[in-house]
C-alpha cells in the first residue's frame, strides 16, 4: 500500500503538515499494518516529526476500558496534530474488545483540542480503493465550507415533500458545522471520507407533519 503515500502526502499537506511538525501517529491493537504504514511513508516524505503509537487492548470483564493513560495525554499534549487511523473491523465486530480508539468525549480531549491539537481520524474501510476515491477535493471543500456558513446563518431549518411532510425546526443560537476530511487548522477536528455538513437543534425545535 506504500503507492498510496503521494495521494496520502496531498492529504496531509491540506492538512497543513510541514517539516517538524509534532504528529501522532496512532491506532488500534487490532488494524491494518499496510495502511498505516502508507500514512507513515507519507509523514516522513514531509519531514515531519512523527511519533508512531499502537493502543493496547483493554478491558475489563469484556468490557472496553479508558485507553487515555497519563501517557497517551502526555504525547497528545506536545502533538501539533493527531492522525489516528482506526481498525478495519466494523463496530460490533467481535475483535472490538481489542481495539480501543481515542474519542472526543473525554474531559482530557477537550481541553487538549481546544489548546489548539489538530485532530483527523481515518475510519474508512478498503483503503485501497476508498482513500482515492473520497480524497477530499477542492470542490468538495467549499460547497461542504458554505452548506455550514447557510446553516449559521439560519434561525429555522423547513422540510418538506410531495407526500405532505411540512416540518419546521427551530437552530436559534445553534452553529453550523461541516466536516470534508481535513483537519487544516488548530482546534480543528475532522473525518476522512466524511464530507456533510450539520447542526444541533433547540430541544423545542420540532413543528409540523411527517408523512
Amino acid at each position: 500500500m506504500t503507492h498510496l503515500s503521494k495521494i496520502l502526502e496531498e492529504t496531509l499537506k491540506l492538512c497543513n503538515v510541514k517539516q517538524g511538525d509534532k504528529v501522532l501517529l496512532a491506532s488500534p491493537y487490532v488494524h491494518d499494518e499496510k495502511h498505516v504504514e502508507a500514512w507513515a511513508i507519507a509523514l516522513a516524505n514531509l519531514e515531519a516529526d512523527f511519533l508512531r503509537v499502537t493502543l493496547p487492548p483493554m478491558t475489563k470483564n469484556g468490557k472496553l476500558t479508558d485507553p487515555y493513560s497519563p501517557y497517551i495525554i502526555a504525547a497528545m499534549e506536545k502533538a501539533s496534530m493527531l492522525l489516528q487511523i482506526h481498525g478495519p473491523f466494523a463496530p460490533g465486530h467481535l475483535s472490538k474488545n481489542l481495539t480501543p480508539t481515542l474519542g472526543l468525549y473525554n474531559e482530557n480531549t477537550v481541553r487538549i483540542l481546544h489548546s489548539g491539537l489538530k485532530w483527523l481520524d481515518v475510519t474508512i474501510r478498503d483503503p485501497e480503493v476508498n482513500l482515492r476515491r473520497l480524497f477530499p477535493s477542492s470542490q468538495t471543500i467549499q460547497r461542504t465550507r458554505r452548506g455550514a456558513e447557510i446553516f449559521h446563518g439560519a434561525e429555522t431549518i423547513r422540510i418538506t415533500s410531495r407526500t405532505g411532510t411540512d416540518l419546521t425546526l427551530d437552530k436559534s443560537g445553534r452553529k453550523g458545522s461541516c466536516q470534508f476530511g481535513i483537519a487544516d487548522q488548530p482546534s480543528r477536528y475532522d473525518n476522512y471520507g466524511v464530507c456533510a455538513t450539520f447542526c444541533a437543534l433547540s430541544r423545542t425545535a420540532l413543528t409540523g407533519l411527517w408523512y
